[in-house]
């Protein structure tokens, strides 16, 4: 069975008015760059620029018993797939940016779990990057790299700027 996309397109717009409202509590005095009516145009037009994802695309071709979403996405499911594109394009339609992170911020990331390997408010400026190099007593393990925070996936960015900001 094939999903049908207006039944596709109202989860999709569920999962960015749920996303946008998370941001919303997140942001000083809980403001949006957008008054409310402002926002439902928002919310419906990031939600047909979902539709329009590749991913998306391919789902609709696909018979729906056949889907994974796993090796299709990365996600174990369409909630956080779905959440993840519309946080991505919720920030980028409202020029909002990430306060507490940069280009210039890195993390130590354990390859095997996908995750990093301290707290996620340990982030480390390159500066202190070159001075960890440097220390004869640093160094990482098979598994383990230096990533730019702003190399991570949208979503682990959202959440280690929100323990920086605590």
């Amino acid at each position: 069975m094939k999903l049908n996309r207006d039944i596709l397109r109202a989860n999709v717009i569920v999962h960015v008015a749920r996303t946008w409202e998370r941001i919303r509590l997140d942001q000083d005095n809980q403001e949006m760059p957008l008054d409310n009516i402002a926002s439902v145009d928002a919310i419906v037009e990031i939600a047909d620029y979902i539709m329009y994802n590749e991913t998306v695309k391919l789902l609709l071709d696909t018979d729906i018993k056949e889907w994974d979403w796993y090796s299709a996405t990365g996600h174990h499911c369409s909630d956080s797939f779905f959440e993840e594109l519309a946080m991505q394009d919720i920030y980028k339609v409202n020029n909002m940016s990430l306060k507490y992170i940069s280009k210039e911020d890195y993390i130590l990331w354990n390859n095997r779990t996908d995750e990093p390997l301290e707290d996620l408010d340990t982030v480390y400026h390159y500066t202190s990057i070159v001075e960890l190099f440097n220390d004869d007593n640093f160094g990482l393990g098979y598994d383990e790299s230096v990533i730019r925070l702003t190399d991570l996936p949208f979503a682990w960015q959202i959440k280690i700027n929100r323990a920086i900001k605590k």
